[in-house]
Parts: C-alpha cells; structure tokens; sequence
C-alpha cells in the first residue's frame, strides 16, 4: 500500500473532502427548497427526507472535517490543504448551524399566530 511522504496527508485531504462534500449539501439544500412542491404526497415525503438527510450530511460532514484537519495539523502537516479543507467544513457547520436558526425562528413566529 502506498504510503504517504509526508505526515497528515491523508487526514488533510479527507478533511477537504469532508468539507467541500458538507458544502454541496448546502447547495442540494437551496436546491430542494427553491424547487419543493408540495402538491404531491410522494414530492413532498421525498423533499422531507433529502433535506432531513442533507441537514445531518452537512453536519456530520463539517464536524469530521473539522475533526481531521485538526489531527492532519497534530501530526505535523504543513500545507495549505488541511486548512481549505477546515475553512470548507467549518463554513459548511456554521452554515448549516445558521440555517437551523432561521428556520426556528420562523416556526416560532408561525407557533405564535404570526401571519404577517
């Protein structure tokens, strides 16, 4: 198998991976909310579980990216790999954290009678 030459290379590169693939979640997210049509019982189940399932794939992904680039510094790579891929994951976790927001604080508002 073949090794790599330098330390944390692996690590630095999943981790870029992690945080470009948390990204375009966040791009499929926009994507079936900009095209939900609720209309339909099968587009609207199907809607429900891409974005419940985009929502924790954006989460799960940002958290391991974040996870990996930090270990890829720990074992000593040197390189900017590992720091696109922790601004990539990061930006997809706080995203997604940013989304999680908005989106209750719209529920509170319907929770409270709001019909604005």
């Amino acid at each position: 198998m073949d090794q790599p030459t330098r330390p944390g290379v692996r690590k630095a590169r999943t981790s870029l991976v992690c945080g470009m693939l948390s990204l375009i979640l966040i791009a499929l997210l926009f994507g079936i909310a900009a095209l939900w049509n609720p209309n339909t019982q099968l587009t609207h189940m199907i809607g429900i579980v891409l974005l419940i399932g985009s929502f924790f794939g954006t989460l799960l992904l940002g958290v391991v990216g974040i996870i990996l680039a930090r270990r890829a510094k720990k074992d000593g790579y040197v390189g900017k790999v590992a720091e696109a891929g922790f601004v990539c994951a990061m930006t997809g976790a706080v995203g997604i954290g940013f989304l999680l927001v908005i989106a209750l604080f719209f529920l509170l508002l319907l929770a409270l009678g709001y019909r604005g």
